[in-house]
């Protein structure tokens, strides 16, 4: 058992730097707001994109 502890422990170890890795390259999520029946870009300067913004930072990583 102590040899499946290991190798789930360099697995898990792989994961974690593969994740580390591909995070650098991944671009941030745009996010559309509705207006009637079509989606509006939300932008970094309208306020009412601070919350998204607070939510994209506490999931970062995940």
């Amino acid at each position: 058992e102590a040899g499946k502890v290991e190798e789930a422990e360099k697995e898990k170890a792989r994961i974690e730097q593969a994740q580390r890795e591909r995070a650098g390259h991944v671009l941030p999520p745009k996010w559309f707001k509705r207006d009637g029946d079509s989606h509006v870009f939300i932008r970094d300067e309208d306020p009412g994109h601070s919350y998204w913004k607070k939510r994209e930072e506490n999931w970062t990583g995940v």
